[in-house]
């Protein structure tokens, strides 16, 4: 490790660092270096109050940073000339991409110079850019432009198109692929995204990295990533790490590659090299052994433990109610023009105007519970989806299915179990995943040990005579996706990133991926978008992953054999559901701006004696009639079938109800991802999990009891009757 500018701390934070240049500085006092020989001079920065990225020309250089402030030297620093860029939002990144010179920073401005910064002009997707908000970097991937977000997202230019990935609204900081496509994106509180296909689909890594971290670039074979506390860490894979030390303590903000090697650039005026041979000797960091985390008290539910008195509450109540008529009137004003087949005259989403009072309800909702006054909690302060912020408390809730008793099965953030009945929520110790048979009467638990077979009555586990399925080798209980168990009770189809299996008490078959594909994988199978759904008859089989097609098996002397594989009308299947009434199947897949929900009639499916039966392929591209689009604009993850059709969740919070034939009958909004949805067997309840950590019970047959909500305008009947929430940090809370 070589020191090209030892730390200062009279010289200010060294923000980005590129070829030849280093640039900073704290608020009002702008940082400029530049490399001669192997150290970096300090030079006179231009009139401008703090820079953030540079661009080296063959004869020039380009600074950008705040006030809308660019910048362009031709003779090495010593003079600096201001470009007029028509924006006062500070700029933070600028790079070479495409034969063009790209810059970006807030409110997701961007410019445009084809003649090496000569002029400049906002691309054609500009107004589309400033979905993303900050952008607050912009990495060059072959002819690709990516761009990402502080709020979350990742932007990708591929032919003068603009395409928005949404990533869990993370904090994201940098962006890098290695030349075969695999991707790396990072971000604050250690977050890591992958992808193995070029930036189509990302999964967040599982490594426990507690630094913030600022910036990533391949490097000679492997990824660099640098962080807070004079972290650098090295990655071949994405999937595990090794951390080189440093002996620093500086927050590291920005790094490129030399020549195999790297240069690294942080606070105090830091800039040091290290080699190709100082990254090899990085530790690799091991994950501890998978164990219970002890629970996180939310501080809010401390300050709970002082009661608001009743006087409080009432006065907040007023408040929550006003402006909520208020905030839901304006938004089903904007939400119904598009559904009206008028014009929309309504441009922006009205305001939510109660965030400021989210903690203030959270205490109540913690004193009323603990008091056992959840009836008031909810006339005082009726669930609202946007007026609460989820980055830190949401968590995925589902699967969720009521039992032949009317109690319900949840499982939370993909860890817990919890089963409701009345006002009693039970954690079920020792329980991963859940799922069941078609007709409620069996359940499956996903235990530490294996998969266990219950009576939907029986709260036990462990007993003799309990039926225990092993998991196959390559599976652990926190690997389980989704469970579905046959009519005779005795088998479980079941879906994990690493296979959909079938499994008895004596054996596991995969059945997909396909085989040749699984041995290519082998232990580094990890699929995306994984699933798999079970007709109601257990006689045929639905499944897939978003590098596959639509597969789909049936039953065939007393084993499953592929009977069609169906191309999607958009890339990456991730949700298949079969119809309890009517012999269909519906197949659903997304792909960024683009989805589709297929349905299929199960006569199609014919398996003809022999060896090798002749496989059913067909294609949504290609508008085959055997094929009935059900939507064509939502990502969908799951649904639940109805008399004269289907209801599906998707990704923005909302269920779609259709017809067979994909009329669209109405829709009801909760929020956040749909995670889980069920009907209950009198077929008068509906339930809704979503990723922001609340179930939703809906009254499908009740009247309306308040306005106070998303309206479809085709939905005369119905209402929420009830919520329990499950936030990070927070008890179990009714509402």
């Amino acid at each position: 490790m070589e020191i090209l500018h030892e730390a200062n701390d009279d010289t200010g934070e060294v923000f980005h660092v590129s070829q030849g240049w280093a640039v900073g500085g704290t608020f009002g006092h702008p940082l400029v270096m530049s490399q001669r020989g192997k150290r970096f001079k300090i030079h006179s920065p231009p009139k401008t109050l703090g820079l953030r990225a540079a661009l080296a020309l063959d004869d020039s250089a380009l600074l950008v940073g705040e006030s809308g402030g660019l910048f362009v030297t031709r003779d090495d620093g010593d003079t600096w000339k201001k470009v007029a860029t028509k924006t006062r939002g500070c700029l933070f990144s600028i790079v070479r991409c495409g034969g063009s010179i790209w810059l970006a920073g807030d409110d997701g401005f961007m410019l445009r110079s084809e003649d090496e910064g000569k002029t400049w002009s906002p691309p054609r997707f500009a107004s589309k850019a400033k979905k993303l908000g900050r952008i607050s970097r912009l990495v060059g991937h072959g002819q690709q432009l990516w761009m990402v977000s502080h709020e979350g997202k990742l932007g990708v230019v591929r032919k003068s198109s603009l395409e928005l990935i949404d990533l869990d609204r993370m904090a994201l900081t940098s962006v890098a692929f290695s030349p075969r496509g695999l991707g790396i994106a990072v971000g604050d509180g250690g977050a890591i995204m992958r992808s193995n296909d070029s930036g189509k689909t990302w999964t967040r890594s599982e490594a426990e990295i507690e630094a913030d971290l600022e910036d990533v670039a391949w490097v000679h074979e492997r990824f660099v990533i640098v962080g807070d506390e004079g972290t650098v860490l090295t990655t071949s894979d994405g999937e595990s790490f090794s951390s080189v030390q440093t002996n620093r303590e500086e927050h590291l903000w920005s790094l490129y590659s030399d020549d195999g090697n790297v240069v690294i650039g942080g606070d105090a005026g830091l800039v040091f090299k290290m080699t190709a041979s100082d990254l090899a000797k990085g530790e690799l960091l091991v994950a501890e052994a998978e164990v219970d985390e002890p629970e996180v008290i939310a501080d809010v539910v401390r300050l709970a433990e002082t009661s608001l008195s009743n006087v409080e509450l009432e006065k907040a109540s007023k408040r929550w109610i006003d402006e909520g008529a208020r905030y839901y009137a304006a938004l089903n004003a904007y939400v119904a023009q598009f559904y009206s087949g008028k014009p929309a005259t309504l441009k922006d989403e009205p305001e939510e105007t109660r965030k400021d009072m989210a903690t203030l309800v959270q205490r109540a909702a913690c004193q009323l519970n603990r008091e056992g006054r959840v009836g008031e909690l909810r006339r005082m302060f009726p669930p609202s989806y946007e007026a609460f912020e989820y980055e830190d408390i949401g968590q995925s809730v589902g699967p969720a299915f009521y039992l032949l008793d009317g109690s319900i099965l949840v499982r939370v953030g993909g860890t817990k179990v919890y089963r409701l009945r009345g006002d009693e929520v039970a954690e079920i110790q020792g329980v991963r995943a859940i799922g069941r048979s078609h007709d409620r009467s069996i359940i499956a638990y996903a235990t530490n040990e294996h998969v266990e077979l219950r009576s939907s009555e029986d709260d036990a586990l462990g007993d003799e005579t309990a039926r225990a399925l092993p998991y196959p080798a390559s599976v652990k209980a926190s690997d389980v996706l989704t469970m579905s168990v046959f009519p005779d009770g005795k088998q479980v189809l079941l879906a994990s990133a690493k296979g959909i299996f079938l499994l008895s008490d004596k054996s596991s078959t995969l059945l997909h991926p396909d085989g040749k594909r699984a041995r290519e994988a082998g232990d580094d199978l990890d699929m995306s978008y994984a699933h798999a759904a079970l007709s109601p008859d257990g006689r045929t089989i639905a499944c897939g992953d978003q590098d596959s097609a639509h597969r789909i098996f049936v039953i065939d002397q007393r084993r499953f054999v592929l009977a069609a594989e169906i191309e999607p009308a958009s890339s990456y299947p991730c949700f298949a559901l079969f119809h309890d009434q009517k012999s269909q199947v519906l197949l659903a897949a997304c792909h960024f701006s683009e989805s589709s929900a297929l349905s299929l009639e199960l006569r199609h499916l014919k398996v003809l004696p022999g060896k090798n039966p002749k496989v059913l392929r067909l294609s949504g591209y290609d508008g085959d009639a055997r094929l009935t689009v059900v939507d064509n604009r939502n990502w969908i993850y799951s649904g639940i079938p109805r008399e004269s059709g289907w209801v599906l969740g998707d990704r923005n919070g909302y269920a779609w109800i259709y017809g067979f034939d994909g009329a669209l009958g109405g829709y009801l909004h909760v929020g956040s991802t749909m995670e889980g949805m069920d009907a209950d067997p009198k077929n008068e309840h509906l339930l809704f999990g979503t990723y922001s950590g609340a179930l939703v019970e809906w009254n499908r047959l009740g009247d309306p009891k308040t306005n106070y909500r998303v309206l479809s305008p085709n939905i005369a009947k119905g209402y929420e009757q009830r919520r329990w929430v499950f936030w990070k940090g927070f008890p179990p809370l009714r509402w």
